[in-house]
Formats: structure tokens, C-alpha cells, sequence
């Protein structure tokens, strides 16, 4: 049975396996569009985009990937295969040919999976927002030799738009003030022995910029197993607007208490052990790829690797952090609206 559209969201589960159902909130009318949350996050991340994608004609359906929000937390390999397998059933039930997928962060990284391990997907667009590929694991080295292929310096970000992969280039210090605190990973031993956060949270607030060794994210991992997830949201969201409202902060950090903590773990394994360059090259749809010239956790270099990566994509760099749906809400709903 297909989504049913109308004006209202509907609660609309998918069976994805035995005993084990994705929660999909359904809204609009129209052609399809699917949107897979980030890392900690539920389907309440998409509130700011929703209406106005309604409103412009589409047929949105928002998921809970398994392990998270109000889908089904049942022990389980929570892995890329898994939620791609899990999101094949989601969209298969539009019985539609012409989806649109938009992925976020961690379902960014999962709807590029999805895309090159289903035959013939029935997918007619893909919409990387901020996504965590095609790897999350890098050397300083490897992020400085990477830069000078694109023609950046240390202290310069991508902001460009179209066919121009560099764009222009800002100042923007991307490497500043981060090197004492990534250092070697030897801050988070305080951390590991449950003595304080404040190593740990010091990283997060600039995750990515200067080399992240799987080491960082074993770090993570631990942190979570410790039951400290409250504290890691503001922190991997770091960027300004966000922080600003209380409210933002605490919606955020009640999406991530809804959250297995089995699922962050395997998530974060995930990132950590996965390399999906291969599986780029193999995207054959049109592809919209957004990124936020601020953002620390996916910087602008590793969406310039996504766009050269993927054939004919289409890319822009939004004036924000990782939070771009809501640091950027109106140009993001534009970008997905497709106008």
C-alpha cells in the first residue's frame, strides 16, 4: 500500500523486517520526496522545510531511520547496508519511479549506499545536504594535499556555486585555533576515565578541521557508551545561530535523548570504517549537493570531493554551519524545492 496524501501529517509506518516498523510522518500532495535525518536527529529536524515543499507541489514523506526517534530500536547491525536496505522498502512504497531523496549528514551518507546497492533505484533526483561522505576519516596531511588539488589555502573556504568547483575564496580560518585541540587525541584520556567532558567537547566544537584519525572517533564512541550524549549536540552544532536559541538547542538535544544509543554507536562506526568514493562515481541521477561554507563537520573540501565525485551534480555553499536547515532554511528549501 502507498503512502496516502493529503494536507495533514499522517503517521504512516513502513515494515522493514520482522517486528521491525520505520516511522514515516507523510504530508502533501503530489510528486515524492523522502528525507532521511542526520546523525541523533529524527524527522522533526525537517520542520522548517515541509511546509514549504508541500506548498510547492511535492509529496513528503520524512523517516525515522531504525534505531532512532520513534522508529524501532530492536538489536541489530546498525550499518549502512542496514538502513539502506530499510530505506529500499520506504521507497518502494511510494510505487513511483520519480523520488526525490534528499539525505542529511548521516543520511546523506546512507542515500549515497542506498543509491549504488539497489538495482535500478526508483529515484528520479538525489539532494546531499551537508552529507557525511564519501569518508569521515582523514590525516592533516591528507586535508592539506587535498586543499592544493582545489587551489585552497589553510585559511580559505569554498563559497562558489554552478560548474566553478573552487568558487571564489573567503577568509575563512578553517585550521586556526584547532591544531592544540585535536592534537594527537591525548586530551580525550581525561574524558575516557569519566574525569571531565571539557577535552572532548573542545574537539567537537571544531570536529573535522585539522585531521580526524579513527582514534577521534573511538573517542565518540566511548563517550556515548559513558551515557554523556547530552553533551555532545551543542557542541557538533557549534555554529552561531544554533547556539543563540535556547529552544534550538534543547529541540536538538531531545531529538538526540530519543536516540539508541547502540544506533549512535553503529553510526559512528560507520563513518569512522567507511570509504564510499567508489560508490560516487556510480551515482547516474541528477544530484543537488549543498554544503555550509562554516561548517566543521562536513568542511567545504569534502564537498568539493562529492561534486567532482558524482557526475553532473550541481552544487552550492550556503553562508552556514552544519545546521543549514535552519541557519539557512529559506536558500536550502529553494535548493530542494528545486526552484
Amino acid at each position: 500500500m502507498a503512502y496516502k496524501e493529503g494536507p495533514n501529517p499522517v503517521a504512516d509506518p513502513v515494515k522493514v523486517g520482522r517486528g521491525v516498523k520505520m516511522f514515516a510522518e507523510v504530508e502533501g500532495k503530489g510528486k515524492p520526496m523522502m528525507l532521511v535525518h542526520g546523525f541523533g536527529l529524527t524527522h522533526e529536524m525537517w520542520k522548517y522545510q515541509i511546509p514549504y515543499l508541500t506548498s510547492r507541489g511535492y509529496h513528503v514523506v520524512a523517516v525515522d531511520l531504525r534505531g532512532f526517534g520513534e522508529s524501532s530500536n530492536m538489536p541489530a547491525s546498525y550499518t549502512y547496508d542496514t538502513w539502506a536496505k530499510d530505506l529500499g522498502k520506504a521507497i518502494d512504497k511510494f510505487e513511483r519511479d520519480d523520488v526525490t531523496l534528499v539525505g542529511y549528514s548521516l543520511g546523506g551518507a546512507i542515500a549515497m549506499h542506498y543509491m549504488t546497492t539497489h538495482h535500478d533505484p526508483p529515484v528520479e533526483r538525489l539532494a546531499l545536504i551537508a552529507a557525511a561522505g564519501p569518508y569521515m576519516t582523514w590525516s592533516k596531511e591528507g586535508v592539506l594535499e587535498r586543499m592544493a588539488i582545489y587551489g585552497l589555502t589553510p585559511v580559505a573556504g569554498v563559497v562558489g556555486t554552478g560548474a566553478n568547483v573552487i568558487g571564489r575564496l573567503v577568509n575563512f580560518d578553517i585550521f586556526g585555533a584547532v591544531n592544540e585541540a585535536i592534537i594527537g587525541v591525548s586530551k580525550t584520556v581525561a574524558v575516557l576515565t569519566g574525569q571531565t567532558l571539557a577535552a572532548v567537547q573542545d574537539i567537537l566544537r571544531h570536529w573535522a578541521c585539522v585531521g580526524r584519525d579513527p582514534a577521534f572517533f573511538d573517542a565518540l564512541i566511548d563517550l556515548i557508551a559513558m551515557g554523556a550524549t547530552p553533551q555532545l549536540i551543542p557542541k557538533i552544532y557549534a555554529n552561531g545561530a544554533l547556539l543563540a536559541e535556547p529552544t534550538v538547542v534543547q529541540w536538538i538535544e531531545d531529538m538526540l535523548q530519543s536516540s539508541s544509543p547502540e544506533a549512535l554507536i553503529g553510526a559512528l562506526e560507520e563513518m569512522r570504517n567507511q570509504d564510499l568514493q567508489d560508490s560516487l562515481k556510480n551515482i547516474a541521477v541528477p544530484t543537488t549537493i549543498v554544503g555550509g561554507m562554516l561548517d566543521v563537520l562536513v568542511p567545504p573540501w569534502l564537498i568539493a570531493e562529492q561534486f567532482i565525485m558524482i557526475q553532473g551534480a550541481e552544487h552550492s555553499m550556503l553562508p552556514g554551519g552544519h545546521g543549514l536547515v535552519l541557519e539557512c532554511a529559506d536558500a536550502l528549501n529553494q535548493a530542494l524545492a528545486g526552484r
